[in-house]
């Protein structure tokens, strides 16, 4: 089944039969590599076929995994949580701070986008002064 007809673009390979799935591999790159090939045009037309590699595995192994295709991975976004709620204020009189922070989900790979800032903070308090004069100075023990 191994003619150039558009209408089935895969051989049927025997079930379990290693060698003849490892040669169907290895010649799905040969034509790949061929038909890229100007030069190796005639030998593709004269009907060649490429040397067979089922007379030795460790062959057969170390061209596939030289000549894999790589899929190149795309760049990662950082992810992070929801906001937790905001922090009680520092202070209960005068200007104090609130807090309110975040996770890290998945760190950003290969480029994609840095994770923001896990922590906001924003200024709280009241105009109630932590020392009125009247309570400042009172001393005494009651």
């Amino acid at each position: 089944n191994n003619n150039n007809n558009n209408s089935q673009p895969y051989n049927v390979v025997p079930k379990n039969d290693k060698n003849a799935i490892m040669q169907n591999i290895a010649n799905s790159y040969r034509r790949s590599d061929l038909s890229a090939s100007p030069a190796s045009s005639s030998a593709s037309s004269s009907g060649n076929q490429a040397p067979s590699l089922a007379s030795s595995s460790s062959s057969a192994n170390t061209y596939t995994a030289t000549n894999r295709r790589r899929r190149t991975k795309r760049p990662r976004d950082c992810r992070v949580s929801h906001w937790s709620e905001w922090s009680a204020c520092s202070k209960t009189c005068g200007i104090g701070e609130m807090h309110r922070y975040r996770r890290i989900i998945k760190h950003g790979k290969r480029g994609g986008r840095p994770c923001p800032p896990l922590k906001e903070s924003k200024w709280c308090g009241s105009e109630k002064g932590c020392h009125s004069p009247e309570t400042y100075f009172n001393w005494s023990d009651t």
